[in-house]
């Protein structure tokens, strides 16, 4: 269950597929159904993402409880979730239960009484000693018609506040069935109601209870109820009631341990950076016939793996959300630095290779990360350039996103006297700045605030300086000239020449069944990305059909370039993008 306060959209998509594709590999199970009963409040997103991965519905618990009392009133604890963004033509509302009482437990679950939901507790294990183990009594047939009649007493109430008369009755709580016996405790004493019940239905009009998952759940109310209410929104910020009738407004974890949530923001950013990396360099040592460079990939991987399964295990709703105790998230803290360092170091690797002309190339060690970091709880620092006279050191300014960026870069150097040249060798405006040690002696980010004012320890470093210029990351867009089936050789003069303008290449194919085009596309040495419009529109690559394609690409991902073929295609295509952009193509 990811949090939904806290969490970044890529976050919450790689904790989807992680687990999605664990259960599978490991259970043989493909998951129709959320289960999401102890994030605090619900946000929209995750039931948009349920539903784009075909998922038949999703469970709720903690709302707010007046929107518990709204729904019980109305109704409509059943309703489809409908996202603020859905787009025209595409259905992605999401069928969605909320749970109707305050908590999950059983004490809380199986109707609107906790204290008669306590006599249906079976947990008995020896050394515990818990309001349920010492108020619920195993089933006997002396008291098994009294108990049946208090159980459906209750599930009636909580069927009652649908229209559809189904009762979703949950049959656990927090660390349970963690004890083989209770699994047997359980299952026997509910085992003897249901029977009992399902065999008096005379008795208990026409009542039948079995034995389930969610998914029963979902499939049940889908035959008795057609139409459902629909709603828009989200469910922030979540409150219940203390026992003394007050309410308890739960926003505190909102900046709980900020440092932890700037942590896996980090390892966000260079697991997303890494897998474009690593992606461009695999293809590249694949077309290049590389084996021993495929062979530490695929060694490699697992690491990525790993990193993945660590960003999504902290997305949990007391991960993230800073509310486990200090010994679990210290291990949480552990887990994601060790996966930046990882993650760090691959990037590291992999820009090494991209750099070497040559297919197999031998040079290792010569690409640093700006940051260097100890452990998760200190702060990373800048890595210093030790430049001297008459020698130059080269950097890499690598952008991961898929659209042109304007960026401030900051470096450190132990000596002010520097010039700084772009790739064409050209001198470039920069700024000298004193660094700022507002952390010199301090160990963590508590030992900043444990001894008095942080101002009064504000110095000014005598050994480092911070260069900072601007430098615009280009990306560039080639339009790929075709016949449906294969690339014409204009297309690869095009790439020669978008790659000798820097930034990441990106190719478009448009046409009809052009499928084989945007495969042998993707195969061109130094392209990022291949887009693909496959539709009869755009059949006979007529340049009135495919301006508006281009300008819808330049749109949404911002290419500082685009380039087509010197062909009379290109020539008559070009100017009319140039003319819509007033731009030059």
């Amino acid at each position: 269950m990811t949090d939904e306060a806290n969490v970044h959209i890529y976050a919450m998509v790689d904790q989807l597929i992680e687990g999605h594709q664990w259960v599978k590999n490991h259970l043989n199970v493909t998951p129709s159904v959320g289960w999401s009963i102890d994030p605090f409040g619900h946000g929209s997103t995750v039931p948009f993402l349920l539903s784009s991965s075909d998922f038949d519905g999703t469970i709720i618990q903690r709302i707010h409880y007046a929107w518990k009392q709204w729904f019980a009133k109305h109704q409509s604890s059943d309703f489809l979730w409908k996202p603020q963004w859905q787009e025209r033509g595409k259905d992605t509302d999401l069928l969605t239960h909320n749970m109707p009482f305050d908590i999950y437990s059983i004490k809380h679950s199986c109707g609107p009484h906790p204290f008669i939901c306590l006599n249906f507790d079976f947990r008995k294990i020896p050394g515990e000693y818990t309001e349920y183990s010492i108020k619920a009594q195993f089933i006997t047939n002396e008291n098994i018609a009294a108990k049946a009649d208090l159980l459906i007493e209750q599930y009636a109430r909580t069927a009652s506040l649908f229209p559809h008369n189904v009762a979703l009755i949950p049959i656990g709580d927090d660390f349970r069935y963690n004890k083989e016996r209770e699994f047997e405790q359980q299952y026997i004493n509910y085992k003897k109601l249901v029977d009992y019940i399902n065999d008096h239905k005379e008795k208990y009009e026409n009542t039948e209870i079995s034995f389930g998952t969610p998914a029963d759940y979902f499939r049940a109310v889908k035959k008795r109820q057609q139409k459902f209410p629909s709603l828009k929104g989200d469910f922030f910020v979540y409150s219940d009631i203390f026992t003394e009738g007050r309410p308890a407004y739960w926003s505190g974890y909102y900046t709980t341990r900020p440092s932890y949530k700037i942590l896996s923001r980090d390892l966000e950013h260079n697991l997303r950076s890494l897998e474009i990396l690593f992606t461009i360099a695999f293809n590249r040592a694949r077309q290049n016939n590389n084996y021993d460079a495929l062979r530490i990939f695929e060694k490699n991987y697992e690491k990525i793996i790993h990193a993945r399964r660590n960003l999504g295990l902290f997305q949990h709703h007391d991960a993230i959300t800073g509310t486990s105790k200090a010994n679990v998230m210290r291990d949480y803290g552990t887990r994601i630095f060790t996966s930046i360092q990882d993650s760090t170091k691959l990037q590291q690797s992999t820009i090494e290779m991209l750099l070497q002309k040559e297919d197999h190339h031998t040079e290792h060690g010569f690409i640093l990360s700006e940051l260097e970091r100890d452990s998760f709880n200190k702060i990373p620092r800048k890595t210093p350039i030790n430049v001297t006279q008459n020698k130059s050191v080269e950097f890499v300014v690598y952008n991961s996103l898929l659209q042109e960026r304007l960026e401030v870069v900051l470096l450190r150097t132990l000596n002010p006297n520097v010039r700084v040249l772009n790739s064409e060798k050209q001198e470039m405006e920069i700024q000298i700045n004193p660094v700022w040690n507002i952390t010199e002696g301090a160990d963590s980010l508590t030992s900043m605030y444990a001894n008095g004012n942080v101002a009064n320890r504000i110095t000014i470093s005598e050994h480092e300086y911070e260069i900072m210029f601007f430098r615009r990351l280009q990306s560039t867009l080639v339009i790929a000239e075709h016949n449906d089936k294969v690339l014409t050789p204009i297309t690869g003069n095009a790439v020669t020449a978008a790659q000798q303008l820097g930034g990441d290449v990106t190719v478009l194919v448009a046409g009809s069944q052009c499928g084989p085009v945007a495969e042998a596309a993707a195969k061109l040495s130094g392209i990022s990305r291949v887009l693909l419009a496959d539709s009869d529109a755009f059949k006979g690559f007529v340049p009135e059909a495919l301006t508006p394609l281009v300008l819808a690409a330049q749109n949404q991902f911002k290419f500082s370039h685009i380039v087509a073929g010197a062909s009379a295609f290109g020539k008559s295509l070009a100017p009319r993008i140039a003319a819509k952009l007033d731009g030059t193509v």
